[in-house]
């Protein structure tokens, strides 16, 4: 059974993984986004891993929220061998922070280039996330760090389809 790490034991969990040798890493975003506005009431299961055959978490739309699929720069949407697409929800005020427009007219972002801080775990957990649901993580994945207050997790196969490291410790 996967260690579950609550909101209120996050701080801690990441300090113990920082003693415990991990060392954090500095990131920018490269991967490109289809982006559409959500549907209150919208409900999304976000797939991850390998296969996608690993349900991340399951995220509810309000009203002015975003649902973002991955997406290479030409626009089609990156599926699994079994034809899963990687689909989650974001504010509104994240997606204008995040992502500018490549193409509106097809819905097609690209990231705004900011630098985040992430840790590995090398371990399965599962992660209070900051919107409320559990994210299921395996063992490779990267908690992104940046906000303390905003502290999620990414499968490794994404991490590694959509950030660039520039600076490891």
């Amino acid at each position: 059974m996967p260690l579950l790490i609550k909101k209120n034991e996050i701080d801690a969990y990441v300090s113990g993984l920082i003693d415990n040798g991990s060392k954090p890493l500095k990131a920018k975003k490269i991967g490109y986004v289809l982006a559409r506005p959500a549907i209150a009431g919208e409900i999304i299961v976000s797939y991850a891993g390998d296969g996608m055959n690993v349900e991340e978490t399951t995220n509810t739309a309000n009203d002015s929220d975003w649902v973002l699929t991955k997406s290479n720069p030409n626009g089609e949407p990156i599926t699994s061998i079994d034809g899963k697409q990687n689909e989650w929800i974001i504010s509104q005020e994240t997606f204008i922070k995040k992502y500018e427009a490549q193409d509106k007219d097809r819905g097609l972002y690209r990231p705004i280039s900011s630098v985040q801080v992430f840790l590995q775990i090398m371990e399965d957990i599962e992660l209070e996330s900051p919107w409320g649901s559990i994210e299921h993580l395996e063992a490779g994945a990267y908690l992104n760090i940046t906000a303390p207050n905003d502290v999620y997790g990414i499968q490794e196969k994404d991490f590694i389809d959509t950030y660039e490291i520039i600076e490891q410790d």
